[in-house]
C-alpha cells in the first residue's frame, strides 16, 4: 500500500508477481594506472552463513526456512476455487486502496485527506467482510492490520498518536483509537499464530512465509516505535492485550524478536534492523555470559588500551564495580616485558637476566577482556592485591614487586610456558 510516508505496499500473499533478478554491474578499479573489470563473485552457502553469523552472531544457519511450492498456497484454505475467490476480493480492495494513495498525493485540496479517510474506511469495512467470511484466511487480517496502520499509525498504542505524518486520522477519538490497536495486534498475532510452522524444518509455501515475514515486521515497527516514545508519552492500551504492562525494553525485545523473524521468513530489511535495534540488551547479555568465566585465576586476554593483546590473569573480579570504578571489572596482572629466550650455551648469570620479567597490575573493564579456557593457579597472589592497592603509589609499586616475583618463579620451574610468551598477530 503505497502512502505519503514509510509504508510498504500491501499485496495480497495470495498473489504471486514475477520478478526479474537484478542486474548487477561489473566495477572498473583503476590499479597501478590500468583498467581493470572487477569480476562478480559468487558466494558459497558456507560464505553466505559466515557472513550471516558475523552480522548477527545469534543466526543460525540450520534455522532456515524451508520453502515448497507444491503445499497449498494458504494451510488453511486449500479449497482452489475458494482460495482464488479471496485472492480477487483481496486484489480488488488493494487496487482500492493504491487509488487512494495516487490521488491523495496530487491532490491540494483541502479536504483531501479527509476523502481519503473515508475511502478507507469502505475498504477496512470490505476487508471486515472478507475476514468475517474467512476468518483464518492470514492475508486479510495481515493487510487489514496495515490499514489501520496507515489510519491511526504506529503510535497506537500511546495516549497521543500527534506529531507524525503516518496516521491519517490525526486526531482520533479515544475510544476508536484503543479499538483499532487491539484489531491490529489481534490480526498480526492470528495471521501469525495461522501460519507458524510447527518447527523449523516443517516446509512453508512461498505466499506464507511472505505473510509470516509482513505480520512480523509490522508488529515490529508498531513496538519499535512505542518503545521509542514511551518516554515522553504514555502507554494507553486495553487492559485484556499483554503489552498494556510492558516497559519500553520489553517493547524493544519484542520488536527485535520480530524483526528476526521477519528476516528469517525473507524481510532483508528486517533481518539488518534485528541486529541494531537493541543493542543494550544484547550487549546486557553478553556481559552476563562474559562474567560467568571471569573467575579468579582465569587467562583472559586484553581487547583495548595500551596492553592490547597481552595474555594477564584475574586476580580479583568485581561484577558490580564499586565507587572509584561503577562498572563491571577486574584487577589483573599480565607481563609488559616478556622473558627473552636463553641457550645452554649462555651463563648463569645472562640466563637468569634474561629470565627477567617486567610485569603490571591493572583494573580492566569486563568488556575490554577475552576470557580464556586456561587457567593460571598462582597461590602466592590470593588476598595481596585488591582495590586499595591502587590508592598509594607505594602500594601499587609492592604489589608490582610480588608479581614479579611469583611469575618469575613460575617461569624458571618450567610451569605454564605458555603464558610467558607473547601474542604474535
Amino acid at each position: 500500500m503505497p502512502s505519503s510516508g514509510n509504508q510498504p505496499l500491501v499485496v495480497p500473499s495470495g498473489v504471486s508477481f514475477g520478478a526479474v533478478a537484478p542486474k548487477i554491474p561489473h566495477h572498473r578499479v583503476r590499479k597501478e594506472g590500468r583498467v581493470r573489470d572487477m569480476a562478480r563473485v559468487n558466494l558459497s552457502a558456507r560464505d553466505i552463513n559466515v557472513l550471516d553469523k558475523i552480522k548477527d552472531p545469534e543466526s543460525n544457519p540450520a534455522a532456515n526456512v524451508v520453502i515448497d511450492d507444491s503445499l497449498p498456497r494458504d494451510p488453511h484454505v486449500t479449497d482452489p476455487a475458494t482460495y482464488e475467490s479471496m485472492v480477487e476480493k483481496e486484489r480488488t480492495i488493494i487496487k482500492s486502496i493504491q487509488s487512494i494513495e495516487s490521488e491523495l498525493s496530487q491532490s491540494h485540496a483541502e479536504n483531501a485527506q479527509e476523502t481519503a479517510v473515508t475511502r478507507y474506511c469502505e475498504c477496512l469495512s470490505q476487508l471486515d467482510d472478507l475476514i468475517a467470511a474467512q476468518p483464518r484466511y492470514s492475508s486479510a487480517r495481515n493487510n487489514r492490520a496495515q490499514v489501520l496502520r496507515r489510519l491511526y499509525g504506529d503510535m497506537m498504542l500511546l495516549d497521543v498518536t500527534t506529531g507524525m505524518p503516518m496516521p491519517l486520522i490525526e486526531q482520533p477519538e479515544l475510544s476508536d483509537r484503543r479499538q483499532a490497536a487491539a484489531t491490529t495486534l489481534q490480526d498480526l498475532q492470528q495471521s501469525i499464530e495461522l501460519l507458524s510452522p510447527a518447527a523449523m524444518s516443517t516446509p512453508l509455501s512461498p505466499q506464507a512465509a511472505r505473510t509470516l515475514s509482513m505480520a512480523h515486521t509490522q508488529r515490529a515497527a508498531i513496538y519499535l516505535k512505542t518503545s521509542k516514545m514511551l518516554s515522553h508519552r504514555r502507554l494507553d492500551l486495553v487492559e485484556t492485550r499483554p503489552e498494556a504492562s510492558w516497559s519500553k525494553l520489553d517493547f524493544e525485545e519484542a520488536a527485535a524478536r520480530d524483526l528476526a523473524y521477519g528476516g528469517r521468513y525473507g524481510n532483508e530489511i528486517a533481518k539488518s534492523l534485528a541486529v541494531s535495534v537493541n543493542p543494550t540488551a544484547k550487549l546486557c547479555a553478553e556481559q552476563q555470559d562474559t562474567m560467568k568465566f571471569l573467575k579468579v585465576g582465569r587467562v583472559a586476554i586484553i581487547t583495548r588500551g595500551r596492553y592490547a593483546g597481552k595474555k594477564v590473569v584475574i586476580l580479583q573480579p568485581v561484577d558490580n564495580g564499586n565507587k572509584p570504578h561503577p562498572f563491571g571489572h577486574a584487577i589483573v596482572a599480565g607481563i609488559e616485558r616478556y622473558p627473552s629466550k636463553i641457550t645452554r650455551r649462555m651463563s648463569k648469570a645472562r640466563q637468569e637476566k634474561r629470565s627477567k620479567i617486567k610485569p603490571f597490575i591493572k583494573v580492566i573493564n569486563y568488556n575490554h577482556l577475552m576470557p580464556t579456557r586456561y587457567t593460571l593457579e598462582l597461590e602466592g597472589l590470593k588476598g595481596t592485591i585488591s582495590g586499595d592497592t591502587f590508592k598509594e603509589v607505594s602500594q601499587r609499586e609492592d604489589a608490582k614487586k610480588t608479581v614479579k616475583k611469583v611469575l618469575e618463579e613460575r617461569y624458571t620451574s618450567g610451569k605454564n610456558r605458555w603464558f610467558f610468551s607473547p601474542l604474535r598477530f
